[in-house]
């Protein structure tokens, strides 16, 4: 494996695995199994607040690399006046940082991407357990990516912004809930890279333009929690990636049931 290929590997792994919206990992012409973007598809009280904190562990390796990370991040959500007509609208606002560390025989890696976006949602329809949101906020992605080599040394730095949109719509059938979604993200800025070898050192900024257009469904088991997507993450695997992926995540606020959710996958 090539230097300059684990340096891309590695960059692309943190911006994925990261706390990017979920819009930006999956550009695909095929229905995911995923989970859907909002994580409160339901409404408290006007006034109330929801919140989700999430951890997430990473351990494995890539090709030859190993790689450990670190990962926090926080969701946010105020309930505001329902429409007239009674449909639930709120204000939601996320960010997270990962931190990415890697090495080989020959190559060190690091990698840092912070996340920042944020929602107006409004239902269009609410109806004995069933409803419709859609969604529209900002984005703002910062990450930093550097590989050492004898005599050579690489560092990105990269901001974008931009804006995502899309909607979600969860059905209730029994004791399960299904959940199909459509998002569009469209992000743009600069990555200025640096490289310095024995001959000298080189900096070029590149322009950088990311649109996505994603979709897919989730179903919920509504007494176990367990989701169709869990499960196939779950079994799901790589031949050039042996990588373990902990999360764990405590939701609370008002008007929302606390609750702790612990999840193992490996790809």
């Amino acid at each position: 494996m090539s230097t300059r290929f684990r340096f891309g590997l590695i960059g692309l792994c943190a911006l994925l695995v990261g706390f990017a919206p979920p819009a930006l990992a999956q550009d695909s012409d095929s229905i995911a199994i995923a989970p859907p973007p909002l994580a409160y598809p339901d409404y408290a009280e006007p006034g109330k607040k929801q919140e989700r904190f999430t951890g997430t562990f990473i351990t494995g390796s890539v090709g030859d690399i190993d790689l450990t990370g670190l990962g926090i991040s926080l969701s946010s959500r105020a309930i505001l006046p329902p429409a007239e007509t009674g449909e639930g609208r709120a204000l939601g606002i996320s960010t997270g940082v990962f931190v990415l560390e890697g090495s080989s025989d020959t190559v060190d890696l690091s990698a840092v991407n912070v996340a920042l976006g944020g929602n107006f949602e409004a239902e269009v329809f609410k109806q004995e357990g069933n409803n419709g949101i859609l969604f529209v906020g900002p984005l703002f992605t910062f990450g930093y990516t550097g590989v050492s080599a004898p005599g050579f040394t690489a560092d990105t730095t990269m901001f974008l912004l931009g804006f995502q949109v899309g909607g979600q719509v969860s059905i209730a059938a029994g004791d399960y809930k299904v959940s199909p979604w459509v998002s569009y993200s469209q992000q743009s800025g600069d990555a200025d890279t640096t490289v310095s070898t024995p001959f000298g050192t080189t900096t070029t900024t590149t322009s950088i333009e990311i649109v996505t257009t994603s979709y897919g469904f989730d179903v919920l088991h509504l007494q176990s929690g367990l989701t169709l997507s869990g499960i196939m993450q779950a079994g799901s695997g790589d031949s050039d990636s042996d990588l373990l992926i902990l999360q764990l995540s405590y939701s609370y606020g008002d008007g929302t049931a606390t609750a702790t959710d612990v999840s193992m996958k490996r790809q």
